[in-house]
């Protein structure tokens, strides 16, 4: 080989050696970092919001730092949350007034939660697939054989009278239909409900051929949420579509709407919740939060 350092391999070289009482401290170096700067930010974004428990079981974790009204609707002897209902198809009216110590600058958004509630399993997530209802999201119609393998559930299917559930599945049958109203000093604030969802998600998503046509055949989704479903958008309005798109933790945190208007310092603020969404059973808690 040539005489050269390179040929000869005598290049100086350095090796890193790396021991676990370095690892352990680089990370827990990074973690403390990490920790401190949630913390920081979890106390900055829970300042200014108001946080309503209206419903459920008590959590021991929360999704929000503590609010304006916190304990709100919290567990009394006589009625363990005020708008807890018995199962679907029942409503109950519930109003929850706050009197906000510091002003809330405008745009402020009304988002809802509810936890524990799982939509990360397989067949939640499966029933809204290309292999699942993929194809009535998007706006077709499909034979009868190709939709009894879409959506094998009977319940998300067919309705008790016989009607064909459109869309099919699991997770387009158990859409949140909780609404809320809100009125600052007892004027009604108008929600903006665009911009709920990922506008990739709202144009791929349609109404088939007709619709709402008069085919009694048919359970369309403003017929089984009329509260919340607008009967011109179907499928493509954004709760419904903000809805479809699961969350990986097994909390749902959604967008509901939005009004411009700022809130001033010592304001009454209303809330007033028409909840249909039980959750009794599944032992979660819902809340609706303004920041």
């Amino acid at each position: 080989p040539a005489p050269t350092l390179l040929a000869q391999q005598k290049l100086p070289s350095w090796e890193l050696h790396i021991s676990w009482r370095s690892v352990f401290v680089a990370s827990a170096v990074v973690g403390t970092l990490l920790l401190v700067l949630g913390m920081t930010l979890r106390s900055l974004d829970a300042g200014n919001q108001i946080v309503i428990v209206y419903a459920g079981d008590e959590q021991a974790w929360s999704l929000f730092g503590p609010g304006w009204a916190a304990d709100v609707g919290s567990a009394t002897a006589e009625d363990a949350m005020p708008c807890t209902i018995p199962q679907r198809g029942a409503t109950k009216v519930c109003s929850f007034a706050v009197v906000v110590p510091a002003a809330m600058e405008g745009p402020v958004m009304l988002r809802y939660a509810v936890t524990p509630f799982y939509q990360n399993y397989p067949q939640y997530i499966a029933s809204s697939t290309p292999s699942g209802a993929w194809k009535e999201l998007t706006g077709q119609i499909l034979a009868q054989d190709a939709r009894d393998k879409a959506c094998r559930e009977q319940a998300s299917a067919v309705t008790a009278q016989g009607q064909l559930i459109y869309p099919c599945g699991i997770q387009a049958t158990s859409v949140f239909n909780d609404t809320f109203e809100v009125f600052v000093d007892g004027a009604r604030m108008e929600l903006d409900h665009s911009s709920l969802a990922w506008a990739s998600d709202v144009q791929r998503f349609a109404n088939p051929a007709g619709y709402p046509g008069a085919d009694e055949g048919y359970s369309w989704l403003p017929d089984r949420y009329p509260s919340v479903i607008n009967s011109e958008l179907g499928a493509r309005d954004e709760l419904f579509v903000a809805w479809m798109r699961p969350q990986a933790l097994p909390h749902v945190l959604r967008r509901y709407g939005r009004f411009n208007a700022s809130i001033p310092a010592g304001a009454n603020v209303t809330v007033r919740v028409s909840a249909s969404f039980p959750v009794e059973s599944l032992g979660a808690q819902k809340r609706v939060v303004l920041a």
